[in-house]
């Protein structure tokens, strides 16, 4: 498929909306204007190393970072030319990443392995690498910003690193091989619940007791889950009851399922929580939902089987 490839040399400074999608088939990533309504088009690709995974961007907004499985790479790619900077060298198959929340270190999973590599992002070097649980697929940084906890598919388990000390301080043992998770906390960012997606739903932890409590299945497959930013609902996706579903929170009551088709992948909300993005990887578009009439506004082209969304605003 060909890209019209365009250097929006104010991307990272513009205020307006942009999304970026991971698109494996493809090895590249699209870059998305999503104001442009139903007749928006993608308005640029980046050409990254192979099998991309996902995708970070730094906190200044001028760089972005992508996880390349068949590569063993991290690209470092400017977001004022569009152009890899740098790859990386990694562990084998580089798949989830998080960023400390200074941006100085750069946390990226080595699902061949059992490590977390640790990227300083001012030199664009390797600096370390942290042992964790069997074939950890993602990460994610605590609320607060003090922690780290990789999802270690290959033996069932949670691990939880200290920021400060780049080491692993304790692990929480699970039922189901864990793809990824997503963490409740209250206003005071003390983090209450840890939604753990497995094959067939959610695992739901206690994340003081480290022990699970319960479990949580959508309508069909659980593919993403994603807590709207006034902590009022949250928002599944799901294949092959192709959909996306709201709950209310914490009781986790069904609201309302918005029929997409397609095979959703991915989701990520709009900062306001207005707007939810859905990465439908068969149809090769980003669904636009409406978060208040649970309405699709838009569908646009997002390059071959996309994947992970992220939203810069």
């Amino acid at each position: 498929m060909r890209f019209l490839i365009l250097c929006f040399l104010a991307v990272a400074a513009s205020a307006q909306t942009r999304l970026f999608v991971v698109n494996s088939d493809d090895n590249g990533i699209t870059f998305i204007d999503p104001q442009g309504g139903p007749s928006a088009s993608a308005p640029g690709f980046i050409k990254v190393s192979a099998g991309p995974q996902a995708i970070v961007v730094a906190e200044d907004h001028r760089r972005l970072f992508v996880s390349a499985t068949g590569a063993n790479v991290v690209d470092a790619v400017d977001l004022r030319t569009l152009k890899v900077t740098r790859s990386i060298p990694v562990g084998a198959k580089p798949a989830g990443m998080a960023l400390s929340p200074n941006g100085r270190f750069l946390f990226v999973c080595i699902h061949g392995g059992a490590a977390v590599d640790v990227i300083d992002t001012a030199s664009l070097a390797r600096v370390k690498s942290i042992p964790v649980g069997a074939a950890p697929g993602n990460i994610y940084v605590t609320p607060d910003g003090t922690r780290l906890i990789a999802a270690s598919e290959g033996d069932k388990k949670l691990s939880v690193i200290n920021i400060r000390s780049q080491a692993k301080e304790f692990e929480i043992p699970l039922g189901s091989s864990p793809l990824g998770l997503t963490i409740e906390s209250d206003r005071h960012l003390v983090i209450e619940r840890l939604f753990v997606q497995t094959a067939a739903g959610y695992e739901i932890i206690d994340y003081a007791a480290r022990k699970l409590i319960g479990k949580f299945s959508p309508p069909g497959a659980a593919t993403a889950l994603v807590i709207a930013p006034d902590r009022r609902t949250i928002w599944a996706t799901h294949s092959p009851a192709d959909g996306i579903t709201a709950f209310s929170m914490p009781a986790l009551a069904k609201l309302q399922t918005t029929v997409t088709g397609g095979n959703p992948a991915s989701i990520a909300l709009a900062a306001d929580g207005k707007r939810a993005y859905v990465s439908l990887s068969e149809a090769n578009v980003i669904a636009v939902i409406d978060t208040a009439t649970y309405k699709e506004l838009a569908r646009i082209p997002a390059g071959k089987k996309p994947g992970q969304i992220t939203v810069l605003e």
